[in-house]
């Protein structure tokens, strides 16, 4: 007999874990639909950017054919300058969560001037490196402007991005790296090889 009242008083326990349980599980799978539902048309917009982007590379195939180090340049030219951006980013959105976030012209002045001094300080290293190995001159300099002028570019989309997406109630988290990084991926293939025909004798 009282074994069974303790089954009793156990049921109404092991109810309430087990609809605790569902709760939960139900709250992550809303949460994880909603992440998705907010990401997918950013990352839909941006991939198709990014297929144009690839499409009008093909325009400079002859820079790549006529010195092949212009190629191998690409990856890092945009990985920095997507690596300052980002950078940015997380500063602008933290400092926006928090409730830090100031005028826009002072980020703008902060942000842009670490991206000048890092990359400079970076291209100390790079020059003397790409000369070594014998990278030539017309690399060299297409390489060292693009990258000032990339790095300075991604911290202003990075900063335009968070500001305008708060100002339309998007969660900046979400798309100013997406849209920041695409233009960056966008705009760098397209003025570094621009460069370079520029520099490349006739």
């Amino acid at each position: 007999m009282s074994s069974s009242l303790g089954v009793l008083r156990e049921d109404p326990v092991r109810a309430r874990r087990a609809t605790s349980s569902t709760h939960q599980q139900q709250i992550v799978v809303r949460g994880v639909c909603e992440r998705w539902r907010a990401r997918v048309p950013f990352l839909t917009f941006t991939f198709s950017i990014l297929c144009g982007s690839a499409a009008l590379g093909t325009l400079f195939d002859d820079v790549i054919e006529r010195d092949p180090a212009f190629a191998f340049m690409i990856p890092l030219i945009i990985g920095h300058s997507g690596n300052c951006g980002g950078q940015t980013v997380a500063t602008v959105v933290g400092d926006l969560r928090c409730g830090m976030g100031k005028p826009l012209l002072n980020v703008l002045w902060e942000e842009t001037f670490l991206s000048s001094v890092s990359t400079t300080l970076l291209l100390g290293v790079f020059v003397p490196a790409a000369l070594a190995v014998g990278a030539s001159t017309q690399v060299i300099g297409a390489s060292v402007i693009t990258l000032l002028l990339l790095a300075n570019a991604a911290s202003m989309f990075a900063i335009s991005s968070c500001y305008i997406a708060r100002a339309v109630s998007i969660d900046p988290a979400v798309c100013a790296g997406p849209i920041m990084t695409t233009l960056i991926d966008l705009f760098g293939v397209l003025v570094f090889l621009g460069i370079g025909k520029l520099l490349l004798p006739v």
